[in-house]
């Protein structure tokens, strides 16, 4: 994890293979190893299989050519998805709510029920990146979750999150330059509060191959009307 991008303080915490990075209000979780590795390769090559079902996908003020997408847990695709896709989606899913207690309890955030996570998963090859933006800036979303993974070894550098401060004084609604940037690590989940303004660092690859690219199970929670962000 980078540091060196703000004169602002960045605190880092970790207990085990959690992390919390905070920088004044701003905080976002890591953890680390998050699935078995046996099930993290499942995943993998469950989802590389899935090639010919992701379909092409914008990202605000991103190159839309080098990202394609594949949507799970939504019943209009369920017909296009391999029993080991589905049973290596299921696993990702459950063990993500598993954590919603620590996930809740880490970014002062109170809990509300969640039964299932409907995740995208998303390719990013070489060129791809995403511009400062948040998630959620009028209460739809609260928590955003991304799952890292990727080919062993990792052929493609760059992919980064990088998070800012907000500051709704400003034009954009954040300041530059970032807080702080977290490398894209395989089998790792990051979580933060939705109106975390955030961006992606261009990904540079020499390989064109779908199953060498900057893979992503993109989630979003929020709570029923009137519990909100502390």
């Amino acid at each position: 994890m980078k540091d060196k991008e703000s004169s602002y303080k960045t605190i880092i915490t970790q207990t085990d293979n959690i992390s919390l990075i905070k920088c004044g209000e701003t905080k976002v979780m890591r953890i680390s190893h998050f699935l078995s590795k046996k099930n993290n390769e499942v995943l993998y090559n469950s989802i590389c299989k899935e090639e010919k079902n992701f379909k092409s996908y914008e990202f605000p003020g991103s190159d839309t050519k080098t990202s394609t997408f594949l949507e799970l847990g939504s019943k209009s695709n369920n017909n296009l998805i391999g029993a080991l896709t589905q049973k290596a989606y299921n696993t990702l899913n459950k063990q993500i709510i598993k954590q919603l207690p620590s996930i809740f309890n880490t970014l002062d955030i109170n809990p509300f029920p969640v039964t299932k996570i409907p995740l995208t998963f998303v390719n990013c090859s070489d060129g791809h990146y995403g511009a400062p933006h948040a998630d959620s800036t009028n209460g739809q979303y609260q928590i955003s979750i991304l799952y890292y993974f990727n080919s062993i070894p990792k052929v493609f550098k760059g992919g980064d999150l990088q998070v800012f401060k907000t500051d709704t004084s400003s034009p954009e609604g954040y300041n530059n330059p970032p807080l702080f940037t977290i490398d894209f690590e395989n089998n790792s989940l990051i979580i933060f509060a939705s109106e975390t303004f955030h961006g992606i660092t261009k990904v540079k690859s020499d390989s064109d191959d779908f199953s060498d690219g900057r893979f992503i199970a993109v989630g979003f929670l929020s709570s029923p009307i009137g519990n909100n962000i502390k």
